[in-house]
């Protein structure tokens, strides 16, 4: 019979492939583990979202995972879409990789119901700097519209680096 604290123990290492211990081995991203565990019990997904809080330590995005990051950005789960869009700001992964995931944050800056998960897009696309300038338009919005503080102020931040 399972404990509370072999619960526990098993949640941590059910969210331990999106944290920075994935970057060590050869585990390649998939959310659908984190989904089905955030669709499990209100009890499991409050333990899995307080382990992978914003500011802890996420693993890192890889050039041939971007099919799954672009889908966990559109996954139903708020918190899938955070992270997903959270591994998205490293302009390492190189223009190819910028040519699909920019667009894809931009959409989430524009539509996400979230507004943790607005800010982490547009933080991430940010990140890119002035390969995300065809999405000043976008931006500019959330600027002056969108209903959270925090995205307007990061979109300000934004537009005041680069010009707009």
């Amino acid at each position: 019979m399972a404990t509370g604290a072999d619960t526990e123990v098993a949640i941590e290492g059910l969210c331990a492939p999106y944290s920075a211990f994935r970057d060590r081995t050869p585990l390649a991203l998939d959310y659908r583990p984190l989904e089905a565990l955030l669709s499990f019990s209100p009890a499991a997904e409050a333990r899995a979202l307080a382990i992978l809080k914003p500011g802890s330590s996420y693993c890192s995005l890889r050039t041939g995972e971007v099919d799954e990051a672009l889908r966990g950005l559109a996954s139903p789960h708020a918190h899938v879409r955070l992270h997903a869009a959270s591994l998205m700001d490293d302009r390492g992964l190189g223009a190819a990789a910028g040519r699909r995931l920019l667009p894809a944050l931009a959409e989430r800056i524009a539509h996400d119901a979230d507004a943790g998960v607005r800010w982490t897009a547009l933080y991430s696309l940010a990140a890119w700097k002035r390969a995300g300038r065809p999405w000043h338009e976008t931006i500019a919005h959330a600027a002056q519209h969108d209903a959270d503080e925090r995205v307007r102020a990061e979109a300000l931040a934004w537009l005041g680096a680069h010009g707009g």
